[in-house]
């Protein structure tokens, strides 16, 4: 299936220019007019540890749509990742694609994965529904908030039926937004969220959010990211 064929009506594909010199591309809205656009601030992974709430609701809603035009052709993303989710304009955040899209039940490219943000499921049988989309999804917003990536970098390789969820502290996000990710990263694919409730709840926590108005991400300290880790995830999960 060549890329043109990938993305669905209401998307298409943008070729971005990253902060390392490669061209890649994106996953993007129709509006996306922009021509030749340079990705200067890189992807989600130079944010994590002391992104705030309406990071994590912009994550939430502009990931869950772009999967959701993808989920209506059959189609699912491989890995969401904060390696694959890039900042643009500082607000909206555009999915990573190319070889990272195929289709729903078809086995993923494991050299282009991080077992961190891979569903128990995905591990297991070896290719990719929107189901683990929707894991993969909450695993990222977990590691842009809390600065550590869940289940000490393990993912769902770990993670079992038995196994605890690492919570947040809700005087620090609201309980809406907990609850979500919780539910996100539930090891029965049945027990997620759809799409289209991420979709309706993260809108609605935009709505609630101070928007962010000409302003630059700069990337946050070590100490930072290693506070929140300590303080806002107390849990210990042995690998």
């Amino acid at each position: 299936m060549n890329k043109e064929n990938r993305i669905p009506p209401g998307y298409k594909y943008a070729t971005c220019l990253c902060p390392d010199g490669q061209k890649r591309d994106f996953i993007v809205p129709d509006t996306f007019n922009e021509a030749s656009p340079v990705l200067e601030q890189g992807s989600i992974k130079g944010i994590c540890g002391y992104a705030d709430e309406r990071d994590a609701w912009e994550l939430l809603f502009s990931i869950s749509c772009a999967l959701s035009s993808l989920s209506r052709e059959g189609m699912a993303h491989a890995c969401i990742s904060t390696d694959c989710v890039y900042l643009w304009n500082n607000n909206m955040m555009l999915l990573e694609g190319g070889d990272l899209v195929c289709k729903e039940g078809e086995e993923w490219n494991s050299r282009k994965t991080d077992v961190a943000f891979i569903s128990p499921q995905q591990v297991k049988l070896g290719h990719v529904t929107i189901q683990d989309d929707i894991w993969s999804l909450g695993a990222t917003v977990f590691h842009l908030l809390m600065g550590v990536k869940i289940f000490n970098g393990q993912g769902g390789k770990v993670q079992h039926t038995s196994t605890p969820i690492p919570s947040f502290n809700e005087s620090r996000y609201s309980s809406e937004l907990c609850r979500l990710i919780r539910e996100c990263l539930s090891y029965n694919p049945e027990s997620r969220p759809t799409l289209e409730q991420v979709i309706t709840i993260s809108k609605d926590g935009l709505m609630k959010s101070r928007a962010k108005v000409g302003e630059k991400r700069t990337k946050g300290r070590i100490d930072e990211v290693s506070l929140d880790g300590i303080t806002y995830w107390p849990e210990k999960i042995d690998a």
